[in-house]
């Protein structure tokens, strides 16, 4: 039989505090507790089982002497049948029969296990393995009482949402395991950042609290505005003749209509600036509103607008 090295699985010294151990558990048992490996479950449980058998050893105050005294002696399997020296000189030799502990190992089954042995009344612990098929999720108990309550994990996500959308505030709805969360998200997010949702990730287990849920915004192209910082850009079309004349435009500006003097003899490409009317962010600040000048031919020319054209064509040759 194989001596377990209960401390290199938690990755602790023999001289680790017992609080160093508890938080070694905690943070393994989280990365490998069954429900956060959804893709490779049977594994993730050999080790978190692994995990939970070192705790219920090195946690306890009285297992831990035991197996510290038993590593000083040195550990042959062959002179042992069984665990003799417990209250009353009992002699326990573990077989199948006995029940395997929730699938521990046969040298904690030996030394720790309950089985069908009346020890627990006479100080030796008991053990109840890792439920990982109900609800109640993990809970590890000894003599004397013992709960260790995990805390579910955190969930993290991202989505996608408009200019419009992030300047007025809008919602998705987010998947999260089985569940789907209707996330509320506040006028004037930021692009890449998070929005936290407590108690919405994965469920806790033996009393824990739920994780929570963190979902990342990115912003995006929405009816031809985009976000630059606090600015905000759109196209704006205007016909030879408006950009070679000047006009004034009654344009989308976030959904309220801006009329926008358009300079004669603007040049495609250049932007007219509006100030304070970009993007408000949820501190207060505001951007400005950019409308970037692009002209476009009629779909359709007539003929007396071709002759126009042509005109112009020739008096432009001329000069």
């Amino acid at each position: 039989m194989e001596f377990k090295d209960y401390y290199k699985v938690l990755g602790v010294e023999k001289t680790a505090t017992a609080d160093e151990i508890k938080k070694a558990y905690r943070k393994l048992a989280k990365k490998y507790h069954p429900d956060a490996n959804p893709t490779d479950k049977k594994q993730a449980e050999e080790k978190f089982k692994e995990v939970s058998e070192a705790y219920e050893v090195l946690g306890n105050a009285e297992n831990r002497k035991k197996y510290d005294d038993m590593g000083k002696g040195g550990f042959d399997p062959g002179s042992f049948s069984g665990y003799s020296g417990g209250p009353g000189g009992y002699t326990y030799t573990w077989s199948s029969a006995d029940g395997d502990a929730g699938g521990f190992s046969d040298f904690f089954n030996m030394f720790f296990g309950g089985g069908r042995s009346p020890f627990g009344s006479e100080g030796f612990g008991t053990h109840r393995a890792a439920d990982f098929g109900s609800q109640r999720g993990f809970s590890g108990r000894r003599a004397g009482g013992f709960n260790t309550p995990i805390d579910g994990q955190d969930a993290e996500g991202e989505t996608t949402i408009g200019v419009k959308e992030a300047m007025h505030g809008t919602a998705r709805m987010i998947r999260v395991g089985q569940k789907k969360i209707n996330v509320k998200i506040p006028a004037g997010i930021a692009d890449g950042e998070r929005i936290k949702v407590a108690g919405q990730g994965l469920p806790g287990h033996g009393g824990g609290r739920d994780g929570s849920l963190y979902l990342r915004i990115h912003i995006a192209e929405e009816d031809g505005f985009t976000l630059h910082g606090l600015d905000i850009e759109r196209d704006v079309d205007v016909y030879p003749w408006e950009a070679a004349l000047g006009c004034k435009k009654e344009v989308d500006a976030m959904g309220s209509l801006l009329s926008v003097n358009i300079p004669a003899g603007i040049q495609a490409g250049k932007r007219i600036r509006i100030s304070g009317r970009g993007y408000k962010n949820r501190k207060g600040l505001s951007g400005d509103m950019y409308f970037r000048i692009r002209i476009i031919n009629p779909a359709v020319i007539t003929g007396e607008a071709r002759r126009l054209y042509e005109k112009m064509r020739d008096s432009y040759a001329q000069t």
